[in-house]
């Protein structure tokens, strides 16, 4: 039978249709409804878009609430979106239902939160997911394998770059929940891609960070628009992170550079959809290049795959939490000009 499944949430990006449109592919689900949680008013303001259109496109029957949603539809898991520092009250909400969450990333922006997000899982049983697209590029996850596997000897250093374009103040309605500091701007929703790529490589703590942040060319929002990162992990390991979101001109979107004993590779992800990467040992380099796949549908099929019992869960809450709080670290090193210990303290 299949999974049935609601959308929390449509106000702000485009993410949830992308998602809705991923999952509507996939045989193991039936979409069934949503929950607009923002007022339509404020949809057609900030998305261009109104409750009708989503209705229509993705044959959802359209709630007010989450329990409603729920109960009524006999949901087994819901796809969660909006904003990032509401999202801990909604999740603690659909978890008590005794539904199954996915959440776009981040999940929070504070600690208090994401450690809430954490006990609604366990108090309630359910599943709280939190994937980041990146794992699923399957020329990432063949680099992360061939490390694992000892290709490079021990890993000494790390490096992950991400770049995200340039936003621009049409873009972004005046009113847009992005545009609040209590949502954490760019530091905590694009540090993820970098902070997650990070652990999901090294296998060892992170005890100590550092970074600077400045904005040069986005003065309109009162965040980062630039910085550079370390951390340091308990092994020994050093890591270090590129966030570029100021970028007008074709620059990769990803890079991973892994220094081992033996050897390295530098995987680099093109914003044609191309990744490539080299590996260099004693005996030469050799180099890959694919196609990039489309993310988002593979995030979504392994969510019903883990949902199903077919394979573990792809970043769950408790991992997440560590993740957010290295991009907690960074921020606050930022903004004191001085390394944070890890991790931090409740």
């Amino acid at each position: 039978m299949a999974l049935r499944v609601g959308i929390v949430d449509f106000a702000g990006w485009f993410y949830p249709a992308v998602y809705a449109e991923a999952l509507a592919k996939l045989e193991q689900v039936q979409l069934v409804s949503a929950a607009f949680l923002a007022s339509d008013k404020y949809m057609k303001k900030v998305n261009h878009l109104g409750r009708e259109h989503y209705v229509k496109e993705f044959g959802l029957k359209p709630y007010e609430a989450i329990e409603a949603m729920v109960q009524k539809e006999k949901l087994d898991a819901v796809c969660m979106f909006g904003e990032y520092s509401r999202k801990a009250d909604h999740i603690e909400v659909a978890a008590g239902c005794g539904v199954h969450v996915f959440t776009t990333k981040p999940p929070a922006t504070t600690m208090d939160q994401m450690r809430r997000i954490v006990e609604a899982g366990q108090n309630n049983g359910v599943s709280i997911t939190v994937p980041e697209h990146t794992r699923f590029n399957g020329a990432i996850r063949q680099v992360r394998e061939e490390v694992r596997n000892g290709q490079i000897g021990n890993l000494i250093c790390a490096r992950a770059l991400h770049q995200h374009g340039h936003l621009q103040p049409a873009l972004l309605d005046p009113e847009h929940w992005y545009r609040r500091e209590e949502n954490g701007g760019p530091e905590i929703s694009l540090g993820w891609y970098t902070a997650g790529l990070l652990e999901w490589f090294i296998d060892s703590e992170p005890v100590r960070a550092f970074a600077e942040y400045d904005n040069y060319m986005t003065d309109w929002l009162p965040f980062m628009d630039n910085g550079k990162g370390m951390v340091r992990f308990k092994d020994g390991t050093i890591g270090s992170m590129d966030l570029y979101f100021s970028t007008e001109y074709p620059y990769p979107t990803t890079e991973l550079e892994l220094v081992g004993q033996e050897g390295s590779i530098v995987l680099r992800v093109n914003e044609t959809g191309w990744t490539e990467y080299s590996v260099y040992k004693p005996s030469g380099v050799t180099t890959h290049r694919s196609q990039q796949p489309d993310s988002i549908y593979e995030e979504m099929r392994s969510w019903v795959r883990a949902l199903t019992g077919g394979g573990p869960f792809e970043m769950p809450a408790e991992e997440a939490l560590k993740v957010l709080e290295l991009c907690i670290a960074w921020k606050e090193s930022a903004r004191t000009h001085q390394p944070v210990s890890l991790p931090i303290e409740e």
